[in-house]
């Protein structure tokens, strides 16, 4: 429909107007000009009525809202004097009505869904363009459908004096694809070529599942082929498409021909506008060598170590763009790399904004999560770090519709730290942001008080001398720097900002300004950026640059930067500043999961589960609205799990608590509380009892964790004959160990990863009735052997390595067991073990590899195929007299449905064992769960 009419005069308009409105009241209001709507109806819609005084801006409001009603296309008034008294007149022209609509020909598809599409209905106004563009949408919807070749006319509704709408469709088939082929291809299978298509071939009987027919995807897919063979050098390539079509036209087969053509090479790599970077600093990472063929997946991670090296001098806004150049000798081209390395950056201000109909999760979530504080250059490497830290936490939203995103705006004021806090992550009114920055001298808090929200403002003072006395008596052993001091700003008039530095205080994205030492005004030593990267070598300085200036102002020789003797004076490289906005939708963070799963280890299992990852145990509801809005237990980040799964082998009960950010610093706490109950091979047992930890994660890849437990273990309904140590166990015994752990994880998924290691190194002793040390270590390494020139189809081999003693108090349930899918294939679970009077007892060392390779076995690498070997021993003593070793495969299946754990089948055959172990050639892992 067309917008609603502006209702502005001018000045001189509104003074002509007035003159119309009467000084008395109305004595009646007419309409005049409908033709199908009541005048009582319309009546309804206006506030002027007889017996009120008229003013223009009442009349005016009623215009409106008569134009609101769609009703009309035309609405005026006028005021005439009658001996009865003034009498107001709307005279108004009525849009045209649909009176009826009908759909013809509409087999396949019904009426109603076709309805909801263009949603013209009985009363609906009627126009010849709404009407014209129903058709087109009729037919789009068609086409998204499978029917390619439906088309759609307009019977009647496509003239002006016409009052019904009748769409006449010709549905012709639904058509299916059935088959996908390629001639021509050689350096690629048709496998891969498959992956970079949009056109899917249907599966199922009779094609069920997929395979929709659309007549556009012909110019799409030639296009992705192009793309793809161009990104690997093959810039001459040709593709053509030949469709056959079944009789009945219910089917149709695609084949692509290909002429590749003549894969190019790479002459020479050239560098035009690098001047702060020298070109051997750039070049120094390459993996693209002139002589290789040109591959832009290659080519892409050399940008990506530029760009890193720019970035991490806050070079945020450089850019370097590869341009392949045609040279006169067939198949082969220069490669040059133009490149803008603008200026520096410093971020000035983090201000996350929280996107959801009732924002509850505040601001220090998303800012604990951050790598990046104010006053840090602005490297985009920890820009999208931090995103992608934020999106995978689990407790915002990361969908194509809802992603997490990371902006910045480049501003020119100097910086000042943030004034503002914010308590329980509430959000102005009009801001819809948990964290507003604030200048002058209070700081703002909001509060959460029976469903609604409160301010108050808080006096700061802003006296430098108040703060560097109270930070010289925290260092002597005063109480804690209060919360309004630390987040104060100097006075600008007392401290240079020229020494003035930044650093991030206990909680992340707080900022404190602090007196710079004289270790941090050392001047920069000649040729270095203090990053590690080569300068254009720096000489004589210029322009009252002093020595303990940022590096980034130095200079090079002849005064210009980039080392050109032409210049005498730099341009200016004074870092600029940027505010960062981390922008992120609340997404459902609370689930309540039933499931049933099965695997090698624990049988059959059922699962229910309430968890919450965005938990926050300090806010209680305080109305019945908190609990509606879902505000109430939430918004801290904090993750709370309440776990029941019972078993016909194994039944655990569990309740657990955990602050990853433990007051808004780099500390976590973790509290639990679990009933446990399993059937072993050769006793059963049952665990009551809790932990408490309390972690740091010291940098984004090293953590370290302490857990005190305190558990009490019944032992019973033991094998016999019973062996000492486990009729020593029977009954019920109090177990309470501690134990330290340091964890670095570089892996690049949790999941499947290809590169990267995990290593963890712990200690554990257990005091009290069982006093005994237990030290375990734990490493894995991954490697990518091979991948195709597009970077997928990884191929990964695996080592694995672990090693684990335990003292000679080690009650038998604490020793140490090996066998399953988890640690030792080709062993049933705990199959692994010393064994007396036939019970196996578990062992003081433990030492196990394994080497894995795995590869895909189909293009998109949902179903990937391994072969391993796993080796090593348990027994008493420190010793490999009892070695095991085993050779195995078996495939890995992706289903995204399911998550990204993939399923496991494997088969594992004992090369090595011990008479007393007990084997099993085939294990597998798999879960089901909605």
């Amino acid at each position: 429909l067309p917008p609603l009419p502006e209702l502005k005069s001018s000045p001189r308009e509104e003074r002509e107007l007035q003159k119309w409105i009467p000084d008395e009241p109305l004595t009646e209001v007419l309409v005049d000009g409908q033709a199908t709507i009541p005048e009582a109806t319309i009546l309804r819609q206006l506030k002027g009525r007889a017996g009120r005084e008229l003013t223009l801006a009442q009349v005016r409001e009623d215009q409106q809202a008569l134009y609101r009603t769609r009703w009309f296309t035309s609405v005026d008034w006028e005021c005439r004097q009658t001996p009865e008294g003034p009498v107001l007149l709307w005279h108004v022209v009525e849009r045209p009505v649909v009176e009826r609509v009908e759909y013809k020909g509409n087999k396949k598809l019904k009426t109603r869904i076709l309805q909801a599409q263009v949603g013209l209905r009985e009363g609906s106004p009627f126009s010849v363009a709404i009407n014209k563009e129903a058709v087109r949408k009729l037919e789009q919807y068609y086409h998204e459908k499978g029917f390619p070749e439906t088309t759609v006319e307009l019977e009647v509704g496509g003239n002006d004096e016409d009052r019904e709408v009748v769409f006449l469709i010709q549905e012709g088939p639904k058509i299916k694809v059935t088959g996908l082929y390629f001639e021509g291809n050689q350096a690629f299978s048709s496998g891969i070529l498959k992956q970079h298509l949009q056109t899917k071939k249907g599966i199922g009987y009779h094609w069920y599942f997929g395979g929709k027919y659309d007549a556009t995807d012909k110019i799409n897919d030639v296009s992705m082929l192009k793309e793809y063979y161009q990104s690997l050098g093959y810039f001459d390539v040709q593709v053509e498409v030949d469709e056959k079509f079944s009789e009945d036209r219910a089917y149709v087969e695609k084949t692509y021909k290909i002429s590749e053509g003549e894969q190019y090479s790479i002459r020479n790599i050239e560098m035009k506008g690098n001047r702060v970077l020298a070109e051997d600093t750039l070049r120094k990472d390459f993996g693209v060598k002139p002589g290789d063929t040109y591959n832009f997946y290659k080519i892409s991670e050399d940008l990506q170590e530029m760009r890193e090296k720019y970035g991490k001098l806050g070079r945020i806004q450089s850019s370097v763009t590869p341009k392949p150049i045609f040279t006169e000798e067939p198949g082969v081209v220069d490669l040059v790399y133009e490149i803008d390395e603008d200026r520096p950056y410093r971020i000035r201000m983090i201000q996350p904004k929280i996107n959801g109909e009732f924002p509850h999760t505040k601001a220090t979530v998303i800012l604990n999560r951050s790598l990046l504080s104010p006053g840090d250059l602005a490297d985009p490497e920890q820009i999208e770090k931090t995103r992608k830290r934020i999106a995978g936490s689990g407790l915002v939203s990361n969908t194509p519709d809802k992603p997490v995103k990371m902006s910045w705006e480049v501003v020119e004021e100097p910086y000042a730290p943030p004034m503002e806090t914010v308590s329980r992550g509430q959000d102005f009114p009009d801001e819809g942001t948990g964290f507003e920055g604030m200048r002058g001298g209070h700081s703002r808090s909001i509060e959460q008080a029976g469903g609604e929200q409160r301010t108050k403002a808080v006096s700061i003072p802003l006296n430098l001398q108040q703060l560097r006395e109270q930070k010289d008596a925290n260092r002597h052993g005063a109480a804690k720097m209060p919360r309004e001091l630390e987040l104060a700003a100097y006075d600008p008039e007392e401290v240079p900002e020229s020494r003035l530095r930044t650093r991030k205080s206990p909680r992340e994205g707080r900022v404190v300004e602090q007196l710079a030492s004289a270790e941090m005004n050392e001047a920069v030593p000649s040729g270095e950026t203090g990053l590690g990267y080569e300068m254009v070598e720096p000489g004589e300085l210029i322009r009252a640059q002093s020595p303990t200036s940022d590096p980034f102002n130095n200079l090079s020789p002849q005064g210009d930067p980039y080392g050109n003797p032409e210049f005498n004076v730099i341009p200016d490289q004074t870092p600029g500043w940027i505010d960062l906005y981390p922008e992120v939708s609340e997404t459902q963070t609370g689930r309540i999961m039933f499931g049933v799963g099965f695997n090698s280890d624990a049988g059959l299992l059922g699962n229910f589960v309430i968890d919450e990852q965005n938990f926050d145990i300090m806010r209680p509801p305080t109305s019945f609205r908190d609990v509606l809005n879902g505000t109430a237990w939430r918004g801290a980040g904090q993750q709370f799990r309440l776990e029941a799964v019972p078993g016909n082998q194994l039944s655990r009960y569990t309740i657990s608590w955990r602050d990853p950010y433990f007051l808004d610093t780099n500390y976590s706490l973790g509290l639990s509380g679990f009933y446990f109950q399993r059937n072993y091979k050769d006793w059963d047992e049952t665990r009551g009892g809790g932990r408490i930890s309390v972690g740091q994660q010291f940098t984004p890849f090293l953590s370290g964790n302490v857990a005190v437990r305190l558990e009490n273990v019944e032992v019973y309904n033991p094998h016999v004959p019973t062996p000492q140590i486990l009729q020593e166990a029977l009954g019920n015994n109090l177990l309470s160990t501690v134990r330290l752990s340091m964890a670095h994880d570089t892996r690049d998924s949790t999941f499947l990863a290809t590169e990267g290691h995990y290593l963890e190194a712990a200690y554990e002793q257990g005091f009290g009735d069982f006093s005994y040390p237990r030290v375990d270590l734990e490493g894995r390494q991954y490697y990518t052997l091979r991948e195709r020139a597009d970077g997928m189809g990884k191929h990964i081999l695996t080592v694995r390595g672990q090693m684990s003693y335990t003292g000679d108090d080690t009650p038998i349930f604490e020793r140490l067991f090996a066998g399953g899918y988890q640690t030792f294939r080709g062993f049933q679970f705990r199959g692994v073990t010393p064994e007396e009077m036939g019970t196996g007892i578990g062992g003081q060392w433990l030492a196990l590899g394994s080497v894995e390779y795995m590869f895909p076995l189909l293009a998109n690498e949902m179903l990937r195929g391994v072969v391993f070997s796993d080796f090593g021993t348990v027994e008493n003593d420190v010793s490999f007299k009892e070695f095991r070793a085993t050779l195995g495969t078996g495939v890995r299946i992706t289903i995204p449905a399911l998550g990204p754990a993939p399923l496991a089948l494997d088969f594992a055959f004992p090369l090595a064992k011990e008479d007393f172990d007990d084997t099993r050639v085939f294990s597998f892992s798999a879960g089901f769960m909605r």
